[in-house]
C-alpha cells in the first residue's frame, strides 16, 4: 500500500522524511543503522536496507571428462544466473585454461581470486546498480550494426562477436537478477514485462551478431544495408521512440525481403533469419502500433 510522508526542512539546506515504522521493523533496522539510498534510471529514490554482509551465490564445476561445448553452457549458466563465485575443478590443466580463457574473454566482471593446480576460484565484483543498462544496450545495438558495414572483414566481425557476447550477457545477468530483487528493476526503471522483452530483445540481437559472422566475406554489402535499417528502426520503436510508424517498418521489410531475390541460395537462409529477427523486436514495441490501434477506435 502506498504511504505518503511530509518532507520536512532542517535549517537552509538539509531535508528529512519519516519512514514507517512497519518497514523499520521488517528490516530489523534500529536508530543509527546505515540505510542505502539509490536513484533510478527515472529519477525516483529508492530506499533500502544496507546489506552489510555480501549476499553470495557460488557454484562448483567439476569439468573432468567433459567436452568443451558442454564446459561453456555450465559457465555460461552460472553467470547468466547471477552466481558471485565459480569454483572450477579439473584434473585436466587444459580444461582448467580454456575455462579461464573463456570466463575472461566473454563474461565481464569475474576476477580471478584463488588458483591451484586442479582448481580455480573466480568472483563477479561488479555492482549491478551501478551499470547504466540502456548505454550497454544502445552499444551492442550499434555493434551489430558496425557488424554489416564490416561484413568483408572476417577478423573484424570475430572481434566484435565476442564483444557482442560479452555485452549479451551481461545485460542478461542485470535482467535476471533484476527479476529477482526489485530495488534493482527500479534502479533500470524497468517493469517485469519490460524485463522480458528485452530478454526477447537481446536474444534476438545476439542471434543476429552470430548470423553475421557465418555471412562474412559474402559479397552481400546491398542487401544487408537494407536489412540494417530495418533493424535500427525496429530498436527505437522498441524503445519508446513514438516518431516510429508501422508502414515505415513494412516498407523497410519489404525493401529487405525483396532484396533476397539474387541472392545466392546457400546465403539466403541466413538473410532471411535477419530480416525475421530484425521484424521481431519491431514487434515488441509498445507505441509502434498503438496510434493505429488509437486511430481504428476513433472511426468506430
Amino acid at each position: 500500500m502506498p504511504q505518503y510522508r511530509k518532507l520536512q526542512k532542517i535549517g537552509g539546506s538539509s531535508y528529512f522524511v519519516t519512514l514507517p515504522k512497519s518497514w523499520i521493523e521488517k528490516n530489523s533496522l534500529t536508530g543509527g543503522k546505515l540505510i542505502l539510498l539509490t536513484e533510478s534510471s527515472t529519477g525516483d529514490l529508492i530506499i533500502s536496507p544496507y546489506k552489510t554482509v555480501e549476499n553470495i551465490r557460488s557454484v562448483n564445476l567439476k569439468l573432468d571428462n567433459i567436452d568443451y561445448d558442454i564446459m561453456v553452457r555450465m559457465i555460461a549458466s552460472a553467470y547468466i544466473n547471477g552466481c558471485t563465485v565459480i569454483n572450477i575443478m579439473s584434473s585436466d590443466k587444459r580444461s582448467l585454461k580454456n575455462a579461464e580463457k573463456y570466463i575472461e574473454s566473454r563474461l565481464p566482471g569475474f576476477i580471478l581470486t584463488n588458483e591451484k593446480e586442479d582448481f580455480l576460484s573466480l568472483k563477479f565484483v561488479v555492482d549491478l546498480s551501478s551499470v547504466n543498462f540502456m548505454e550497454l544496450f544502445e552499444r551492442i545495438d550499434r555493434i551489430t550494426s558496425f557488424m554489416c558495414d564490416e561484413i568483408n572483414d572476417e577478423n573484424a566481425l570475430k572481434e566484435y562477436d565476442i564483444e557482442v557476447d560479452k555485452l549479451y550477457f551481461l545485460l542478461v545477468r542485470i535482467l535476471r537478477t533484476a527479476i529477482m530483487d526489485s530495488s534493482l528493476a527500479k534502479v533500470i526503471g524497468l517493469s517485469a514485462v519490460h524485463i522480458l522483452d528485452f530478454r526477447l530483445v537481446l536474444h534476438a540481437i545476439e542471434r543476429f551478431g552470430d548470423e553475421l559472422v557465418i555471412l562474412s566475406g559474402r559479397n552481400i554489402s546491398e542487401t544487408l544495408q537494407k536489412i540494417k535499417l530495418l533493424k535500427e528502426l525496429s530498436v527505437k520503436a522498441f524503445t519508446g521512440n513514438s516518431k516510429v510508424k508501422p508502414e515505415e517498418i513494412e516498407e523497410l521489410k519489404n525493401k529487405a525481403y525483396n532484396s533476397l531475390t539474387n541472392v545466392e541460395n546457400e546465403t539466403k537462409p541466413h538473410l532471411w533469419r535477419l530480416v525475421e529477427l530484425a521484424s521481431d523486436i519491431a514487434d515488441l514495441s509498445e507505441t509502434l502500433y498503438k496510434s493505429s490501434e488509437q486511430e481504428v477506435q476513433s472511426l468506430k
